[in-house]
């Protein structure tokens, strides 16, 4: 299992974060190279090879410029992403949604949409020459349950998460039908709540990635 990404190139977004951490740990753990970006100078791991770290704003066009020039300088594809940038930022906004300030939900829609989309529009390049790209999003219960079927009435307890997160899963099937299919780019989502579990989200990666189960004897 500790091959199972081996030679594979992935980048992790706000990969200081803890959901971020969790993710960049978990693929190292199964091999990949990883390439950490952060939206701070702070150091991912004091382990880590600082060359393969990027310190760059994505909510701006430039800073994701910047972002693919610099990765272009160390590798010719990308094989996965998994995109963590902004999940923390709406994880513990609790305010009900009819007393949420416009601006404040806006602020979010921009992190976690725009900047999103302006990403994946830079790093399409170095995704279709991988042979097997995968582009992977953070999805919490609330919007699961958003999105379920069958919804229980009652208060959200992170409404606010709830529909960025909507909204980010809406743009994944967006992408999905337009990019996806055979020959095309992946997108899938692994489950991360507020509090960000380590086995939770190692767990749900593991079963987007269909990494084997170990043996047991």
């Amino acid at each position: 299992m500790a091959h199972f990404l081996y030679g594979r190139v992935c980048l992790v977004t706000s990969a200081s974060s803890q959901v971020g951490r969790i993710v960049a740990t978990t693929l190292q753990e199964l091999g990949a190279s990883v390439l950490c970006h952060n939206d701070t100078s702070l150091p991912t791991s004091d382990n880590e090879e600082k060359e393969n770290q990027f310190f760059v704003d994505l909510g701006t066009r430039e800073g994701v410029t910047e972002l693919v020039a610099q990765i272009e300088k160390r590798t010719d594809r990308l094989d996965l992403v998994a995109h963590c940038s902004g999940h923390e930022s709406t994880s513990k906004t609790s305010t009900p949604l009819t007393t949420c300030p416009i601006k404040s939900l806006e602020d979010i829609m921009r992190v976690k949409f725009r900047a999103t989309l302006q990403l994946y529009q830079g790093l399409h390049p170095l995704l279709l020459r991988s042979p097997s790209p995968l582009f992977l999003f953070p999805l919490s219960p609330q919007t699961q349950h958003l999105l379920g079927e069958e919804r229980e009435k009652g208060e959200l307890s992170e409404p606010v998460l709830a529909v960025s997160g909507f909204a980010m899963e809406g743009l994944r099937r967006a992408l999905e039908v337009s990019y996806g299919g055979e020959g095309g780019i992946s997108f899938a989502s692994f489950e991360a709540d507020s509090s960000a579990n380590t086995e939770q989200i190692t767990s749900s990666l593991h079963e987007v990635l269909k990494v084997p189960l170990p043996n047991i004897e």
